[in-house]
């Protein structure tokens, strides 16, 4: 789900990269997922960014991904991304 839509997530990255160039690194976003593949939780658990707006873009685009619904338990856990500029 990630990868599709990274994009978002890059592009957003892509354009705080005008204010400041030297940003890299990535955030941990502490998540969690719904059966119905719903995101209920989404929050910045770590950052290396020290990017406050861009960090708020990530967590509104994340919380609007959809996993896809499965017959499992509530998925609660971290998962990194990582910005680079090319």
């Amino acid at each position: 789900v990630f990868d599709q839509y990274g994009g978002r997530l890059f592009s957003a990255y892509q354009r705080a990269l005008k204010d400041d160039p030297s940003m890299s690194g990535g955030v941990r976003l502490k998540l969690v997922i719904d059966p119905s593949g719903k995101v209920t939780s989404c929050e910045i658990a770590s950052s290396a960014l020290n990017n406050p707006e861009l960090e708020r873009k990530i967590v509104v685009f994340v919380s609007g991904f959809n996993f896809g619904a499965d017959d499992v338990d509530v998925w609660k856990g971290t998962y990194p991304v990582n910005f680079y500029p090319n």
